[in-house]
């Protein structure tokens, strides 16, 4: 019976086995073939050229491995996208913008930007914290924080998929561990950590750890996998490899250059090595991006070119592996993935520190479920990161039991770290008259579950001040703060009959202490009240003013104040939009004289193209005044021409206008530069009703300046109408 079921059963199998033959499809048995994308920071968009022509000849890589901007390249063309996608994200996304971790300051939390009504506060953050480990400088001189917000965006479309063999090509993505050197081979997990990992340029961006291992940039340890390629079963290699950089001696002033240099003399000299692996049926393109700078990304359009040219030059060889090949299948474009839709049913917080969670989830502005956009999600990080409690803050999409989770991850500043503070500012009036200010500051963050902190400042020099200020959230929404300062301040002036009659010197000391509440209804400002206590000696050495016989004025207030705060700019020293009003009204209740003062300060920007022109107004003092208070005025863009705080009067006015202009200009701390001048007008005064009088006068600057890692660093020229001028060199101070 057996025997006859065997003979029955055999021939029925062949038949099912060779239909199976007929029916496999006609690729089957064709060698594989695996594309190997090296990195080269921004020359490796080149690689956008390459895989456009290879499309075009019917060649689409069975695998790919990929190294830094190799990877990313590859990990978005392995999960889906086109070489039109590809070359849109390459063209369209702000690439430069890695490079600045700060947040858009319209979604930074009102207390927590820097503001023009804070003139003293030092704002130049150093690369450093100082905590129970001692001094500490930071892993990468940027976060990091935009680069992996904009990677989250481009790989929303295959965040479920954690095998990287079950993307529409399979791949791999390579890093170094930190800590041995050896190259690390990522092939699971969210694509956003491996691509990230991947591009963690030493000294640029901060290690990404991923399972307990800190991975920096794959080019250290292996900056063209083809070994990785192999091992995924690539019977044919191709490989573009990027060249190293050709710098001139003058292009390598800047840190960017220098470091990009650095690395790529150190990476491609491992290369070379990786290259003579390559066989006979392997092909090497080599795209002409020598001239391209690790940063270079405006010269993105050119550099996908080159390496299209780079195909065309070995088309003949490229045709012969593509001969016979099954006919590509189109695939549907990915499209703009920054606004394509998200879905979630709910937000899950992961933080570790002391600040509670449900303060992250709350800042987010985002509801409990629902549908948004890459780009809605990346704004909501900025709002968090705006806090300035973190060092990191990221975003992913898991599912489990069928639930869609956003998950928001933040990351504590190493060590709980103070974060210090610098400025420096030089005046000089080309008389012998000038000053100088060197100021340090700190920030001691997250001291309670609401992230209560404490502010430092100090200044030495012309202007002396020291200031020590606690401020308490009261609420999971971070809308209400108490603040509590301490302060002294001591600066020395000249009273003026006119600018040509000094009168007499002048020395005003003040210690104060205030307790402020803060009410922020949301990101376009604050409205506060206050109460404190301020004792002010007026010493005046050589004369007398203001009918005393003693040179000396001693007074003691006890101001209740109420100030507003509107502030859209998006930068506070050189904005491009936005505008800024501020108003403090106070009432001193141990002035019966005068008691009630006020500040006011505005301005608005507008910027075409490269262009920005603004306009701005302030003034302050008691609004009926009686006997001396004074308050100063002078410097540069506050009467350019004087020095700091030269003029002084019971009223201070000024308006004026300034235009200038950002353009491109390698210098040591990177590319961007800007020039432009001012127009102001206004003095110090005796009383309100004398501004436009004979106490105003005209004045004017010239500025030039480069944006360092430390904000603008400014070299200024201003001139008077009456034949003053002044010189001044300024770093993390606001003018």
């Amino acid at each position: 019976m057996a025997a006859f079921m065997m003979r029955f059963i055999q021939p029925v199998l062949t038949v099912f086995l060779l239909s199976i033959t007929c029916i496999a499809p006609a690729g089957a048995n064709e060698p594989r073939i695996g594309l190997v994308l090296g990195g080269g920071g921004a020359a490796g968009v080149a690689h956008v050229g390459v895989i456009r022509e290879l499309e075009r000849l019917g060649i689409r890589p069975d695998v790919v491995s990929g190294t830094s901007m190799g990877a990313i390249i590859g990990g978005l063309y392995a999960a889906g996208y086109t070489p039109d996608d590809l070359e849109r994200v390459a063209l369209e996304i702000d690439w430069g913008s890695i490079l600045n971790d700060s947040s858009d300051r319209r979604l930074e939390h009102p207390l927590r930007r820097d503001s023009r009504l804070e003139p003293l506060s030092v704002q130049a953050d150093l690369p450093i914290g100082i905590g129970d480990g001692g001094v500490q400088l930071d892993a990468g001189l940027v976060d990091g924080v935009k680069l992996t917000s904009i990677l989250a965006q481009l790989t929303t479309q295959v965040n479920q998929i954690n095998d990287f063999d079950r993307l529409p090509i399979p791949f791999r993505a390579v890093a170094t561990d930190l800590t041995t050197g050896k190259p690390v081979v990522l092939d699971r997990g969210p694509l956003v950590d491996a691509l990230r990992a991947s591009m963690s340029i030493p000294a640029l961006f901060p290690p990404v750890n991923i399972d307990g291992r800190l991975l920096v940039d794959g080019g250290v340890s292996n900056n063209l996998p083809i070994d990785v390629a192999r091992a995924m079963g690539a019977d044919i290699v191709i490989v573009s490899s990027i060249p190293p950089a050709e710098k001139k001696t003058e292009e390598l002033g800047s840190f960017g250059a220098s470091l990009g240099q650095t690395l790529s003399i150190f990476i491609h000299a491992r290369t070379r090595d990786l290259i003579a692996t390559l066989e006979p049926q392997d092909i090497l393109l080599v795209p002409d991006v020598g001239a391209v700078g690790m940063l270079d990304f405006a010269e993105a359009p050119e550099t996908i070119i080159k390496g299209a040219d780079t195909v065309a030059a070995q088309e003949d060889r490229l045709r012969a592996v593509a001969d016979g090949r099954v006919a590509l299948r189109p695939r549907t474009e990915v499209g703009d993935i920054r606004n394509a839709p998200i879905r979630y049913d709910r937000i899950a917080v992961e933080y570790d520190g002391v600040l509670d969670p449900e303060i992250i989830r709350r800042r987010l502005n985002l509801p409990d479920s629902g549908t948004t956009t890459g780009r809605q999600i990346e704004e909501a990080v900025a709002r968090v990161y705006g806090l300035d409690l973190f060092d990191n803050v990221v975003y992913r999409q898991e599912r489990s039991g069928g639930e869609d989770t956003l998950v928001i991850q933040a990351s504590q500043r190493n060590d709980g770290l103070a974060r210090p503070r610098f400025g420096v500012a030089l005046n000089d009036t080309f008389g012998g008259d000038g000053g100088f200010i060197l100021a340090l500051g700190g920030s001691f963050t997250e001291l309670n579950s609401l992230g209560a902190r404490i502010d430092t400042d100090f200044a030495f020099g012309q202007t002396d001040v020291a200031r020590l200020r606690f401020e308490q959230p009261l609420d999971l929404d971070q809308e209400f703060h108490i603040r509590a300062t301490g302060s002294y301040f001591n600066t020395s002036g000249t009273i003026f009959e006119d600018l040509d009659d000094p009168l007499s010197e002048i020395d005003v000391e003040q210690t104060s202490i205030t307790a402020e509440l803060f009410w922020t209804p949301g990101d376009w400002g604050r409205i506060g009240v206050g109460a404190g206590f301020v004792h002010q000696t007026v010493d005046i050495p050589t004369g007398t003013f203001a009918g005393t016989d003693t040179g000396r004025i001693v007074e003691d207030q006890i101001p209740l104040s109420l100030s507003l705060d509107y502030d859209t700019l998006d930068d506070p020293d050189l904005p491009r939009s936005g505008i800024q009003v501020g108003v403090n009204y106070s009432y001193d209740l141990a002035d019966e004289e005068s008691p009630s003062g006020i500040i006011i300060d505005a301005l608005g920007a507008y910027s075409r193209g490269q262009n920005t022109f603004s306009a701005f107004f302030a003034a302050e003092g008691e609004l009926d005044p009686q006997g001396f208070d004074p308050r100063f005025i002078g410097g540069f863009q506050n009467l350019s021409g004087l020095s700091d705080g030269e003029l002084l009067g019971n009223v201070t006015a000024l308006a004026g206008l300034r235009y200038y202009r950002r353009f491109g200009f390698e210098h040591p701390f990177g590319k961007e530069a800007f020039a432009g001048g001012s127009v102001e007008f206004g003095g110090a005064f005796a009383d309100w009703d004398d501004i436009g009088g004979d106490g105003s006068f005209l004045a004017g600057s010239l500025f030039a300046g480069v944006q360092t890692p430390f904000g603008p660093l400014i070299l200024g020229f201003g001139a008077a109408e009456q034949g003053q001028y002044s010189g001044t060199v300024d770093l993390g101070f606001r003018f």
